[in-house]
């Protein structure tokens, strides 16, 4: 049974940083997934091994292979756009 838990951290500036954990792993293969969902991909980061999420509420990373997304919000509404990669991350591990 996959699990996601999500930890909020206190940022800079009044800001939310959030962290997903998850008992699986993302990978390369998981991008197509993402993008069909609306977000956006920065290939330089790809090249690199690190998966960049982005869309007009959150930016969101991690190295190919891990189970934690690290999630920086831009807006104070962005916990909608956290509970879409949280299903996402559930319906394709």
């Amino acid at each position: 049974m996959i699990s996601v838990e999500r930890r909020q951290i206190e940022a800079c500036c009044g800001q939310k940083q959030l962290t997903i954990k998850f008992n699986g792993s993302l990978f390369k293969s998981h991008i197509e997934i993402f993008v069909k969902e609306g977000f956006t991909v920065q290939e330089r980061f790809v090249k690199s091994g690190i998966l960049f999420l982005d869309d007009e509420n959150i930016s969101a990373s991690c190295p190919f292979g891990q189970n934690e997304l690290h999630i920086k919000c831009k807006n104070k509404d962005c916990l909608d756009s956290v509970s879409k990669i949280e299903k996402i991350i559930l319906a394709s591990l």
